[in-house]
């Protein structure tokens, strides 16, 4: 039996829908009803589904110690490179600049060349070029640049230089002079015109000078006589200073160890304090 076709004339499934059925929605086919995903590769296939790589064997404990040491020196031999590229760039900027300085010292400007002869003065290596530059600006009309000049030659070291040293122990400048004076301490310890510039300079209470010679290296004991008579000093400030320097240059001196015992009753209690130091260090 043949079915009537709808009120259009239309295919059956197109008719009016059962109740609770959408409007315009005909029934899936049975392929429908699943969600089957046919994008993916081919299980069958080989190419779209390769065999799983076979786990690696574990690697020998002394062969990974090995590598890591191999790997060290390589990294080290490395940065030993690179730390001598490092050098040699500083040592060539350091040599352009000492080379800029030692021209300055000849300029006709005086802050110029002050400026210069602090900068190579406060250069604490011993450079052969120094010496030439810092010996003629130690005549330089401007008294700055022959002190800083004077306390340069001292760094140098060069005993050639005592002579020239020696002369500006008669500079007309204070500063100059002590510079000298403490160069030429430094290049000959024994200096008899060093000595007795110094010495005139803590008779006269140059508190730079005695601090100076507070840590100074040989221990000046030619200078204890002197320091022990400030001890007596009206100045606080000069006994103190006088106390800590006998603290350092009177080691091994019965004398400095009376007179700072004596000092022990000093009103000004900063000054019992330094002598109470300075005793301490000389029983060391």
């Amino acid at each position: 039996m043949s079915r009537e076709p709808g009120p259009s004339g239309s295919d059956p499934d197109s008719r009016t829908p059962k109740p609770g059925r959408p409007a315009g929605r005909r029934d899936r086919r049975p392929s429908d009803r699943y969600d089957l995903d046919t994008s993916g590769p081919d299980p069958r296939d080989p190419k779209q589904n390769p065999p799983e790589a076979p786990p690696q064997a574990a690697v020998d404990p002394a062969v990974q110690r090995a590598r890591a040491r191999l790997l060290i020196r390589l990294i080290a031999a490395a940065g030993a490179v690179a730390v001598v590229a490092i050098v040699f760039a500083l040592a060539g900027a350091r040599g352009r600049a000492i080379d800029r300085l030692i021209e300055e010292l000849r300029s006709p400007e005086a802050a110029v060349r002050r400026r210069a002869a602090q900068v190579l003065a406060e250069e604490q290596r011993i450079d052969v070029r120094l010496h030439g530059p810092l010996l003629a600006a130690l005549d330089d009309s401007d008294p700055e640049v022959r002190r800083w000049s004077a306390r340069g030659l001292g760094t140098q070291g060069n005993p050639s230089d005592v002579p020239a040293l020696e002369r500006r122990i008669q500079d007309e400048k204070t500063p100059v002079r002590r510079a000298a004076a403490f160069s030429l301490l430094r290049i000959d310890p024994e200096n008899a015109a060093s000595r007795k510039e110094l010495t005139g300079a803590i008779q006269s209470g140059d508190g730079g000078v005695i601090l100076a010679l507070t840590s100074w290296d040989p221990a000046p004991t030619w200078a204890t006589p002197t320091l022990i008579a400030l001890l007596k000093d009206r100045r606080p400030g000069i006994r103190r200073l006088a106390a800590d320097a006998l603290g350092h240059s009177g080691r091994g001196s019965p004398d400095a160890a009376k007179a700072l015992a004596n000092a022990s009753k000093d009103p000004d209690d900063r000054v019992r304090e330094s002598v109470g130091r300075a005793l301490g260090q000389l029983q060391k």
